[in-house]
């Protein structure tokens, strides 16, 4: 049997058509206090995936920068420090996503358009299905999606190509000097 899974939104009609759209979901939606939203899915148990809100903004910001620093070793810590303020200043303006437990966020997909800024997962959270959830939700809402990553990050690559995208071309990221790959998914 499968597990229900619970979104809060601020506007119930908004979420409701969004998940009519998505193919993978059995619909069975109910609309309780709080708008709350239940449906019932055979992806990954466990969790929330809701819209971020401005409460959220110093945790999210706290996974980018340890997901950043874990993941490019290639890369100086002290990049993604410096970055911090600009990203904090961003995110804001960005469309983000947040999956959640009873533990708290434990990651986020960031997007702009079909550009998907990043999936940072908390590293005692990752390989449990969680970034490949926020790609899923990201899927339904777009017939594209593109994104960016370091063809030194071979784990991420990898996993961007089990989900589906294909390296469209290759070129150098001009802030950090490093190869990176534009990839893209096709509905």
């Amino acid at each position: 049997m499968l597990k229900p899974r619970y979104f809060f939104a601020d506007d119930f009609r908004q979420f409701h058509d969004y998940f009519l759209s998505m193919p993978h979901i059995e619909r069975s939606f109910h609309k309780g206090d709080s708008n709350l939203m239940k449906f019932q899915t055979a992806e990954h148990t466990g969790g929330t995936i809701r819209p971020a809100q401005k409460d959220d903004l110093s945790v999210i910001a706290r996974i980018w920068l340890e997901a950043n620093i874990q993941a490019h070793s290639f890369i100086p810590s002290s990049y993604w420090q410096d970055h911090l303020p600009m990203v904090e200043e961003l995110l804001p303006q960005a469309e983000v996503f947040v999956y959640e437990t009873l533990e708290g966020i434990q990651g986020f997909l960031g997007m702009n358009g079909d550009y998907i800024e990043g999936i940072f997962i908390r590293q005692e959270a990752r390989s449990r299905g969680i970034g490949k959830t926020l790609i899923n939700c990201a899927k339904s809402q777009k017939h594209k999606l593109r994104l960016s990553v370091y063809r030194n990050n071979t784990g991420a690559v990898k996993f961007y190509q089990r989900e589906g995208f294909q390296i469209e071309k290759e070129g150098i990221d001009p802030d950090t000097g490093q190869a990176e790959y534009s990839m893209i998914w096709k509905f």
